[in-house]
């Protein structure tokens, strides 16, 4: 449960008061509490004040102090907490501080009503922030087209590489082949050249030899 919905309860408990809670006039000087404390979740998401980005905290803090309702909620949370160490239970406090923000002319449906007011500042602040998150976006969608036509193009080349890789293989074996058969001829061709030459020279020897004698 939030602080405004905890106020709603307090504002408009119907049940009696035990006790008159005593009134204190607030205390100058006393800096109002921060709506988003850093001990209170800030969303339901399980995201503390500890988790988030303090910088982004303080910058919607500040945003929202241009709303009007942000002035009655710090009022009301500079008498709750002037009130602290005089009423030290929670529920007191709010409701002696409602009741000091009547005597001053607030009501607490004015009181309650700030802080639905605030939320919707805050909303409007998302509103805002969307618009501008998508405007950044959408400047990375050239950027995020060309990676996707450069990645079709890879594809392309990394298959005109694996067919040329392929063509490579069938000519490498298609070379080894040939040459070893290329090679298997020459070795013939020698040897009947070197049988032939042998030939020759042993008839010409022959033949020398017979003409020499004669």
């Amino acid at each position: 449960m939030n602080i405004a919905e905890t106020l709603h309860g307090l504002v408009f408990d119907d049940e009696p008061k035990s006790t008159q809670a005593p009134k204190a006039t607030p205390q100058p000087g006393i800096a109002p509490k921060p709506i988003l404390s850093n001990s209170q979740p800030v969303n339901q998401s399980g995201f503390v004040a500890d988790s988030v980005d303090q910088r982004m905290v303080e910058m919607l803090r500040t945003r929202l102090q241009s709303c009007s309702a942000q002035a009655t909620i710090n009022k009301f949370m500079a008498a709750a907490d002037s009130l602290k160490r005089f009423i030290p239970d929670e529920r007191q406090r709010y409701q002696a501080a409602v009741e000091q923000m009547q005597l001053a002319g607030v009501s607490p449906q004015e009181i309650v009503g700030a802080f639905d007011a605030l939320n919707n500042a805050l909303e409007d602040q998302t509103t805002k922030y969307k618009a501008t998150s998508d405007a950044q976006k959408s400047l990375l969608r050239p950027k995020q087209d060309n990676v996707a036509k450069l990645s079709r193009e890879l594809e392309r080349k990394q298959a005109e590489i694996k067919e040329m890789n392929s063509q490579i293989d069938t000519l490498t074996a298609d070379i080894t082949t040939e040459q070893r058969r290329i090679e298997a001829t020459d070795r013939r061709f020698e040897t009947a050249l070197n049988a032939v030459r042998q030939e020759i020279q042993n008839s010409a020897s022959q033949i020398r030899t017979y003409i020499e004698d004669k």
